[in-house]
């Protein structure tokens, strides 16, 4: 018997694919999706999505990845060729499909930059690492904030009111005030948040985004949370994604990549309609409509 606690610490990271496989037929046998965060959105970011389309093929689950990106320096531009593998896996009839949220930046705890070993144990045994600098943390730190952007990529966004004058300032800005290198600034910043400190981080690049938006298959999906506007509330700053990513979304596709013709002639339901919907209901534009987003001065007809 699990309570929401138990659930909540299990790391599904380390289980085998076999298991998954097991589970993922039982979700196929009641007609349900396994939406996932894959293991790795990086350097592995291929094989992360070569298991997924692997579960899909042998369990015949309908698995959906959620945030599809590819982080880090090393994979920008790579977004074309990881597409085509996705679209390969449909054309073979494996249903497979995704969502995105539209930014070039992701948002995540300072910790993600120290390296799995160092989290052995929790949070205190995390930090006693990094107090004693131990092993190679200082080296994998460093090189994780270089995949991630580099130390001026790095945007603190939370503190948890810890130190609120580092709110808004860049990991190179922080390391600057304190007059040490950015590493010791990463881990000047884990200690005094006792590893509760938020970034983002500016990750990925922007066509690679673009790209991967472009897909039917691929649908928005915020990754958020339903946060209050006022940060007495929220108690920190947040990633733009909890409250804008569907503006975001039709601002980008609309302006950037397709003619508005084209795109609005067609009166077809929107990617992420029918087929992802698990609610039964689909809305549909019928010709000689429109619908605007005002807020971002968007008016779509259908012709």
């Amino acid at each position: 018997k699990y309570d929401a606690k138990d659930y909540y610490e299990i790391d599904w990271r380390f289980g085998r694919q076999e298991e998954l496989v097991e589970l993922s037929k039982v979700i196929a046998k009641h007609g349900g999706l396994l939406a996932v965060h894959m293991r790795n959105e990086g350097a592995k970011v291929f094989e992360a999505v070569e298991e997924m389309i692997t579960i899909a093929q042998c369990s015949g689950a309908h698995v959906h990845i959620s945030h599809l990106k590819l982080m880090g320096k090393p994979q920008w531009g790579r977004s074309v060729e990881l597409l085509q593998k996705i679209r390969d896996a449909r054309a073979n009839g494996i249903h497979i499909t995704c969502d995105q949220y539209p930014f070039h930046a992701s948002s995540t705890l300072v910790t993600a930059m120290v390296p799995h070993w160092a989290h052995a144990g929790g949070p205190e045994e995390m930090m006693r690492r990094l107090r004693n600098r131990e092993g190679t943390v200082c080296e994998e730190i460093r090189k994780e904030m270089e995949n991630r952007g580099g130390p001026h990529a790095v945007l603190v966004v939370s503190t948890k009111g810890a130190h609120p004058s580092w709110e808004g300032m860049y990991m190179d800005e922080i390391a600057q005030e304190l007059g040490v290198d950015p590493v010791d600034a990463v881990i000047r910043v884990v200690l005094e948040t006792k590893t509760v400190g938020e970034c983002i981080y500016f990750s990925m690049d922007q066509q690679d985004v673009l790209n991967i938006m472009k897909e039917p298959y691929i649908c928005v999906g915020s990754d958020g949370n339903a946060l209050a506007f006022d940060k007495n509330f929220t108690k920190s700053n947040v990633h733009p994604r909890h409250f804008a990513a569907f503006s975001q979304f039709f601002q980008n596709q609309v302006s950037h990549l397709f003619a508005r013709e084209e795109h609005t002639s067609e009166n077809r339901p929107h990617p992420g309609g029918a087929t992802y919907s698990r609610s039964g209901h689909t809305a549909n534009i019928q010709t000689g409509n429109f619908f605007a987003f005002q807020s971002i001065g968007i008016e779509i007809r259908c012709q």
